[in-house]
């Protein structure tokens, strides 16, 4: 039999192994703004759903109570000198908003900070919140556990959107293209 010479593309199928993996890109670390204890955690398990802001722990910081204290200070002084000149009303001002600064910095809110003037003692505990929406994907502290400023207590990811990490071997190479439709079997699912 004969045939006409004609240019066909083959199906060409290419098997591998490979991983699968966090979206790097939706990761996110939850860490402490302030030196401390943690005297809770609202989220214990791996693998556990959070939601953006949902509190993760609290802290208990010397320091916070500290600069809560400053605040408060700093509003009795300002109120003494309201009614002296335009400078001491300056001057007042501006060591109300250094105290009220530094107290962001240690990671409350503006709506906590304006609460302060109002209550008699100085806070002491800070919450940390989850940064996005997630899934928690490790937790490195435990209750009772002293943290940094700026350590990691918990990692959240979004677990809507993972990468498979295929292993492309150079023998398939010239086979392997953007835009390639791919078959996901799972270990053990032949």
């Amino acid at each position: 039999t004969f045939a006409t010479v004609q240019k066909k593309r083959f199906r060409v199928s290419v098997r591998t192994t490979g991983t699968v993996a966090w979206d790097e890109n939706r990761r996110w670390s939850a860490a402490a703004r302030v030196a401390g204890f943690v005297t809770k955690l609202h989220v214990r398990a791996v693998g556990d759903r959070v939601k953006k802001g949902q509190a993760i722990a609290e802290i208990y910081s010397p320091e916070l109570a500290q600069a809560g204290a400053e605040y408060q200070a700093a509003l009795r002084t300002a109120a003494a000198l309201s009614a002296g000149g335009p400078d001491t009303q300056a001057t007042a001002k501006q060591l109300t908003q250094a105290a009220a600064t530094r107290l962001k910095r240690l990671g409350l809110s503006a709506n906590e900070i304006s609460h302060i003037g109002v209550l008699g003692e100085p806070p002491t505990r800070v919450t940390i919140a989850a940064p996005e929406s997630g899934v928690l994907m490790e937790r490195m502290v435990n209750e009772g556990d002293q943290v940094m400023a700026g350590m990691p207590v918990a990692v959240i990811v979004d677990a809507s959107t993972v990468w498979v990490l295929a292993d492309g071997y150079e023998k398939d190479l010239p086979d392997l293209r953007e835009g390639l439709s791919v078959n996901i079997t799972p270990k053990g699912g032949g």
